[in-house]
């Protein structure tokens, strides 16, 4: 445990960076000015670091990276070969090739510029702490946004979700019955991301401090998500938090399980999760309005829902172009006209970039999990990693600037952070 004068001391001085960064992605929406493409301020920010990390190499000074936690990084990087060969095979079956197509190595210069700022910031294991609780608050603060947006207050929808969300304004204004908000996002689905990873992240803080205020951020957050509608927001959700009990339970006691040793502060733990998870569910079926639960309990009997059952329809096309070119897909291939949007991520990827890339970037994001030790941190990321990959069934997170970023952040936390040998 680092004493206070030493806290002070070897704590990071430039935490203010992923701030501004944690705080644009979740609070200030795309930013459009007439014909220019829409951009975002933290890309600003990493484009600004990019230049000042460049210089820093050619002036043969240290970047402060760790040569054991490069790998993801370079891992990462070489995602952009996949890129490039799956827009040549594309070329080479007739896919016009258009500037656009490019714009997917972009995301990765702005992914890994977030995670390089982040994991180069980081001195301590505090730090790391500072930065879960700072985006605690500031979902807790979109939260407030959306309440703000599901009752109308003060009638400020009007005001502002035509210029951000023109899509979904009409659902929030003139006393819609089923308002879905947005926060400072483009859609419901994608903003109940937000929440559902502010719930998760508050669940794993609570059960790592018993901290009890935790518990009421995570009630926020599951009311935050209820409010967008989204039933893949709430699978997310539900499968981080699941699954980071599940870590959290096993990561340390399996071998003693195995050997018959029975820890009894692990069968409370057990026991209160399990006994809360299950009367939060009770809560929310039985007792929450119906307009927060509606499309919920809908979606149960998928057979009969009508919005899955499109979904399944209009995937049909894209499946007929991932057959096409099954290895190494077609590319971004943008000059393709579609009837209907792919809704569906892991599709979007096999058409793209066909089995091989798609397994790599797989790959890619699981690596952090694999080379690194037990920790609460990593835990969280792979418990939001998996409600990621179920997510992704029915919608879109990787190709998301606003919820990418906070993965990656997450993913940063991983890495040990002790002065070793650097580049």
């Amino acid at each position: 445990m680092i004493g206070r004068h030493n806290y002070e001391k070897h704590s990071s001085n430039n935490l203010w960076m992923i701030y501004i960064i944690i705080f644009s992605v979740i609070l200030i929406p795309d930013i459009r000015i007439t014909s220019i493409p829409a951009f975002r301020v933290e890309q600003i920010v990493v484009v600004i670091y990019a230049i000042f990390l460049y210089m820093k190499l050619m002036l043969r000074k240290k970047t402060g990276i760790n040569r054991q936690n490069i790998k993801f990084p370079v891992l990462y990087l070489c995602f952009s070969f996949f890129i490039i060969i799956s827009i040549v095979v594309g070329s080479v079956k007739g896919v016009k090739v258009i500037p656009r197509d490019y714009f997917e190595l972009y995301k990765i210069f702005i992914y890994l510029g977030i995670y390089l700022i982040t994991l180069l910031t980081f001195k301590n294991e505090k730090d790391k702490l500072k930065v879960l609780k700072f985006t605690i608050f500031i979902l807790l603060i979109s939260v407030a946004i959306a309440t703000q947006q599901y009752f109308n207050l003060f009638n400020l929808n009007e005001k502002y979700v035509q210029i951000i969300a023109p899509t979904q304004f009409r659902t929030l204004v003139n006393n819609y019955p089923f308002p879905r908000v947005i926060g400072m996002t483009s859609n419901p689905n994608e903003y109940a991301v937000m929440p559902g990873i502010g719930a998760v992240l508050s669940w794993g803080l609570y059960l790592n401090t018993k901290e009890k205020k935790n518990i009421l951020y995570m009630m926020v957050f599951i009311v935050g998500v209820l409010m967008t509608l989204s039933r893949s927001g709430f699978l997310f959700m539900s499968v981080g938090i699941i699954m980071f009990t599940f870590l959290y339970v096993f990561k340390s006691n399996i071998s003693n399980f195995l050997q018959g040793n029975v820890d009894l502060k692990v069968v409370k733990v057990v026991i209160f999760s399990v006994v809360f998870l299950i009367i939060i569910g009770i809560i929310i079926f039985n007792f929450l309005p119906q307009e927060l639960t509606w499309r919920l309990m809908r979606g149960i009997n998928i057979g009969a829902d009508s919005s899955f059952q499109a979904r399944l329809s209009n995937w049909e096309e894209h499946i007929v172009r991932f057959k096409s070119s099954p290895i190494f897909g077609l590319g971004p291939a943008k000059s393709i006209e579609y009837e209907h949007s792919v809704d569906n991520e892991w599709l979007l990827f096999l058409k793209r970039y066909g089995i091989i890339g798609t397994i790599y970037i797989v790959f890619i994001f699981i690596f952090p999990v694999i080379k690194s030790k037990g920790n609460s941190f990593k835990y969280l990321y792979f418990s939001i990693l998996t409600g990621s990959a179920v997510y992704m069934i029915p919608a879109i997170i990787y190709n998301c600037f606003q919820i990418m970023p906070l993965i990656m952040i997450l993913a940063a936390l991983i890495p040990d952070n002790k002065i070793t040998k650097k580049i």
